[in-house]
């Protein structure tokens, strides 16, 4: 085998070896739509510890932390929204915005002063608000 055919041979088996690799790899997009994944996963996680949550002592602060969480997520969701491409991007976008609004209500309500009267209530209300709006704004994102 002549020097230049080696060389040929050599580089081509680089190439292949190294297309090879990069397509193991994600791709920005796929790492993006995972993380939005994981970030929608664990909203609905923190909707559904919320609907199980009883009024006690420490409710309203259970609850604000949880809704910190949520907050996260959805900040996570935004902060990949931009390597999306196509009708997923556009239905985590209109989600997130939906939803966004309604965390910032409940809260809100949830740092009012709260009297023992109709905190069980209000809370209770609030947190049914909170399910029911993940389940509309997040009902077209699948993962």
């Amino acid at each position: 085998m002549t020097t230049s055919a080696r060389l040929a041979l050599a580089l081509l088996a680089a190439t292949l070896l190294t297309g090879g690799l990069a397509a193991c790899g994600e791709s920005a997009e796929e790492k993006a739509k995972s993380n939005v994944c994981d970030a929608t996963a664990d909203i609905q996680k923190q909707v559904n510890a919320l609907e199980g949550l009883t009024l006690s002592s420490g409710a309203v602060d259970q609850a604000q932390q949880r809704l910190e969480a949520i907050d996260n997520d959805l900040q996570k969701i935004g902060d990949n929204a931009g390597e999306l491409t196509g009708e997923f991007k556009s239905q985590v976008q209109q989600a997130t915005q939906a939803f966004s609004q309604t965390v910032k209500s409940v809260g809100s309500s949830l740092g009012q002063g709260l009297n023992l009267s109709g905190a069980e209530a209000q809370i209770t209300g609030a947190l049914q608000s909170l399910a029911s709006s993940y389940q509309q704004a997040f009902a077209d994102v699948k993962c």
